[in-house]
């Protein structure tokens, strides 16, 4: 025999004492976090997409992940860098992501930012998309080298990263 016994859950309510309510705050809370992301996105866009610049194996570490798309256009939101690859379609690429009103975060492996894009991302100045370096799988990070982290330690410390 199998016995099943379904139980139905509390009702919510707003009162101080009961667990729901304090479920109901969590969510309200969160609701208000994410309202406030959403305003420093671009104007009204629903999606928010994580783009990739770098190595291979980076890039597709990270589109196993599930952040890979691909538009009826054909565009990705990723750009594998290899030998082939142009300093050209490296910065172009960058600046599309840069522009795209769906892209909130734009992930470039440092080895890449520092051999083609350092001069562009130490001019960025805006909050979304936010550039974000990430260490490579040859390459070791060095946060000495990340602007990011610089303009951080900078405003936190009063200092630069030693």
């Amino acid at each position: 025999f199998f016995f099943l016994m379904i139980r139905r859950p509390p009702r919510s309510t707003q009162s101080r004492s009961s667990a729901a309510s304090d479920v109901y705050k969590r969510q309200v809370s969160t609701q208000s976090t994410w309202g406030l992301f959403k305003m420093a996105a671009k104007k009204g866009e629903s999606s928010s997409l994580i783009s990739i610049i770098g190595d291979e194996d980076t890039v597709t570490g990270f589109l196993l992940t599930g952040i890979g798309e691909r538009n009826t256009k054909g565009e990705t939101n990723f750009l594998i860098v290899d030998s082939q690859t142009t300093a050209k379609q490296i910065e172009d690429t960058f600046v599309k992501y840069l522009r795209s009103p769906n892209i909130a975060i734009v992930l470039v492996s440092q080895q890449v930012a520092e051999r083609y894009l350092r001069q562009m991302i130490n001019e960025y100045d805006q909050v979304v998309p936010t550039i974000l370096e990430i260490p490579s799988k040859e390459y070791e990070y060095d946060p000495k080298k990340d602007t990011v982290m610089q303009k951080a330690n900078r405003l936190l410390y009063g200092k630069e990263i030693e």
